[in-house]
């Protein structure tokens, strides 16, 4: 998998747009395709066809990033074993289909306390214009 220097440059290469803004079906496509990619990278067991609206649906999660949290909590350990990175891409990926920050904020804070987590909404605060 590419590293990238910064988050900047990630989002720059999968062109998505912060903030929620409005989709049409081939991007929300495209989208849904990267995030069942990255999950599947990371380990879990993600069937092609699932994608955000079956996560909200079915499992009531609140995106692709909340799911993530949760399949990565190790509860006889109390710890989640959760990758920084991985949840910063499904973090900006769920911000596009239309997930809310204070969902995705709330959502991470019930699954961790760890800082590497909870730094990826950092950007959206101080690059708020």
């Amino acid at each position: 998998m590419r590293t990238f220097a910064s988050r900047i440059e990630y989002l720059k290469v999968f062109k998505i747009e912060l903030r929620g803004a409005k989709v049409n079906e081939e991007e929300k496509k495209r989208l849904n395709e990267l995030g069942g990619k990255i999950l599947r990278e990371a380990g879990l067991d993600f069937e092609i066809w699932k994608d955000y609206d079956w996560i909200k649906k079915t499992i009531g999660d609140f995106g692709y990033a909340d799911y993530y949290l949760r399949k990565c909590q190790i509860d006889s350990k109390m710890t989640n074993e959760a990758d920084g990175t991985v949840y910063q891409k499904l973090v900006d990926i769920d911000t596009t289909l239309g997930t809310k920050l204070y969902e995705q904020l709330w959502c991470c804070l019930s699954w961790t306390t760890r800082w590497d987590i909870i730094k990826v909404f950092f950007i959206f605060f101080v690059c708020k214009t």
